[in-house]
């Protein structure tokens, strides 16, 4: 059966520690809050991002608001914290399951679903209605966590949803479905391929991979071809990471896509997710791509790789006049420990880089590790 393996995203918890609150904390907590009341919206969701590094209860209350802030970027970054916050947040998540506004019983739902803490019964409760409700949001929302949740009690409702107005909601509750192990909702995953909506194509990419028979391969193998980038990249994706060798042959081509963005990003999954077969593919990216980007992305996933016939081009790169592609050369030679490179690195400690500067530095100390009679 076709699997694709997900990159985990874990969030950064920020630097309070036990008794550092009474250190010049006090003063950024309250800060923060008062530019969460600000008319920019750049400045609200900065102020939000920091409240959720600082990670605690106090701001959980300032913070709830913001699910329902007019600018999403502001209301993404709101979910985030509340995530990075973790446990103190789940009794105000939950209460605003409740909420009469409904960004903020969406943003609850989903911010939910993503946490540990879903012992508690009045989680699943509270989301089941939340599957009929007049937004459909909230309905999408709620179908996502049911399936992040991972409960076979949800099956049942999430069959319900998969009539539901909206197609968006359908295509997520058979997504959910997949992800529980019914194939259920195979049929609205075949309608969301071919919807002209070209987020809902890419949506259904994973659930479809999920479901693993051939004809979901097919279907994904069909989605390579499509017009948008972003959903090429997320069939390619699903095909290079999900570790069968034909599924992994038909990912190759996505190195030859004709957007930047997608090779760079599949340069990336393959070194991730260690497919070897992608190597020649990359030495090729690696020696005449014509994106630094590109270069750079096919650089640390030959290093991932441990391949060490990039070592010459990586070299080449140290000498880039992209100050991206000469930390992640850098990067790369660390990497691979190749002595050869300690000189050139050497050099790089003067770069007018910050980044290339600090590259250069780890890459060397990664290299004396293993070389400690190389010069220092």
């Amino acid at each position: 059966m076709l699997r694709t393996r997900l990159l985990a995203t874990v969030p950064l918890l920020g630097g309070l520690l036990i008794g550092g609150f009474a250190h010049g904390q006090p003063d950024r907590l309250a800060g923060h809050i008062s530019d969460l009341s600000s008319t920019d919206a750049a400045v609200r969701r900065n102020a939000v991002r920091e409240l959720g590094r600082l990670a605690i209860w106090e701001a959980v209350a300032p913070l709830m608001p913001l699910l329902a802030d007019a600018e999403e970027a502001v209301r993404r970054e709101a979910r985030d914290a509340l995530e990075q916050i973790g446990e103190d947040a789940v009794p105000a998540l939950l209460e605003g399951l409740a909420s009469e506004g409904a960004p903020t019983r969406a943003g609850c739902a989903d911010v939910l679903s993503r946490l540990d803490y879903l012992e508690d019964d009045r989680f699943e409760a509270a989301i089941l209605p939340l599957l009929k409700d007049p937004d459909r949001e909230v309905r999408f929302e709620a179908a996502a966590a049911l399936g992040r949740v991972g409960d076979l009690a949800a099956l049942e409702p999430l069959k319900g949803a998969l009539a539901d107005a909206d197609p968006a909601v359908q295509t997520e509750a058979a997504s959910s479905l997949a992800r529980l192990g019914d194939g259920a909702g195979y049929e609205v995953l075949l309608r969301g391929a071919v919807s002209p909506d070209a987020r809902l194509r890419a949506r259904v990419v994973e659930p479809l991979a999920w479901i693993g028979t051939p004809a979901a391969l097919q279907t994904i193998v069909d989605l390579t071809g499509d017009v948008d980038r972003d959903v090429r990249g997320a069939a390619y994706q699903a095909l290079l990471s999900s570790g069968a060798p034909d599924a992994v042959r038909a990912g190759l081509d996505g190195l030859n896509d004709p957007a930047w963005q997608v090779r760079s990003h599949l340069a990336h999954i393959a070194g991730v997710f260690q497919v070897t077969a992608t190597a020649d593919p990359l030495l090729q990216l690696l020696a005449g791509d014509a994106s630094p980007t590109v270069r750079t992305s096919a650089a640390m996933a030959l290093a991932n790789l441990r391949d060490l016939r990039a070592v010459p081009d990586l070299l080449k790169l140290l000498d880039s006049r992209s100050e991206m592609e000469r930390a992640g050369g850098a990067a790369a030679l660390g990497l691979l420990r190749v002595k050869d490179a300690a000189p050139k690195l050497t050099e790089l400690l003067e770069d007018e880089a910050a980044e290339v500067r600090r590259s250069a530095r780890l890459a060397l100390l990664s290299i004396l590790k293993e070389c400690p009679d190389c010069p220092q």
